[in-house]
Parts: C-alpha cells; sequence; structure tokens
C-alpha cells in the first residue's frame, strides 16, 4: 500500500513540476480558450494564475460526457 502511495505521490510531483517549470508544455493553445485576446500560452498561464474570482470557467468535456451518460 505505501508503494502506491509513494508512486501517486511522484506523479503528481512530476505534473507539478512540468505545469510550474515548462508552462509551454503544459498550457497548449489547444487546451485552452481566450475571449478577450489572441492566445499567448506563457503570458496566458501567468494571467491564469493571477485572475480573479469568476473570471475564469473551467469546462471538461470528459466530465460533460459522463453527466450526459448519468441522465
Amino acid at each position: 500500500m505505501r508503494e502506491i502511495k509513494q508512486w501517486i505521490c511522484l506523479c503528481f510531483m512530476t505534473i507539478a513540476f512540468w505545469g510550474v517549470m515548462y508552462p509551454q508544455f503544459s498550457l497548449v493553445e489547444e487546451s485552452y480558450e481566450c475571449k478577450t485576446k489572441e492566445k499567448n500560452p506563457r503570458e496566458d498561464f501567468f494571467a491564469i494564475l493571477d485572475a480573479d474570482k469568476g473570471e475564469i470557467v473551467i469546462k471538461s468535456k470528459f466530465l460533460e460526457l459522463l453527466m450526459e451518460k448519468r441522465k
């Protein structure tokens, strides 16, 4: 059981490393939509971090499909 927890922790740390150190690889243009300006993943990454409450709407096609199947 402990090995599983360590493996999960390692996976999350790896994902966090890529998101922080290389935002251009984790936030690609196809993964988000910007309504106000042209897309620039590097600048948009930091704009998302500094966004106020209500400025960001999170959608997931996967979750939408799951919710459809539940109905």
